[in-house]
This record gives structure tokens, sequence and C-alpha cells, in this order.
């Protein structure tokens, strides 16, 4: 299943949860990324090594994806 498959069938429950853990984000709630990312970090790693076949590349990668995230997220 393609990682953007894995996304579209979220229940709406799932995305109910992320979005209020990135708005608890955005209103200054540092603990609510750490939820976000407990929740997502193992897919993004599966992902990018499904993709790669380099574990330290994947992981490497993931952590790019993040710091992405991070940076960008006040404008969700």
């Amino acid at each position: 299943m393609s990682s953007i498959s894995c996304l579209l069938q979220m229940n709406s429950e799932q995305r109910k949860i992320d979005k209020q853990l990135v708005l608890d984000y955005q209103s200054g709630n540092k603990k609510a990324l750490v939820f976000l990312v407990k929740r997502w970090h193992r897919l993004f790693c599966e992902k990018a090594f499904y993709i790669l076949k380099d574990a330290d590349v994947a992981k490497d990668v993931t952590q790019d994806c993040w710091d992405i995230i991070i940076d960008k997220i006040d404008r969700f």
C-alpha cells in the first residue's frame, strides 16, 4: 500500500486526533508534537525504508521530513 493510500484510509477519528494535536501544538502545547511524532514516526521510517532500501538513509530522510513538518506546522 502506498503512503498516500495509507493516509487516505485514515478514519475520521484518526484525522480528528491529528488535527487536534496540530492545533494544540500551535497553541503552545509542545507535548502535542511528541504525540504526533509517536503516532507517525514509525510509518515514516517504514515508508522511507521501503523506497530507499537503506536503513540509515531512511532514518535521515525521516528526520528531514520531521524538520520540515516542524518548521511549517504553524502554517497548517
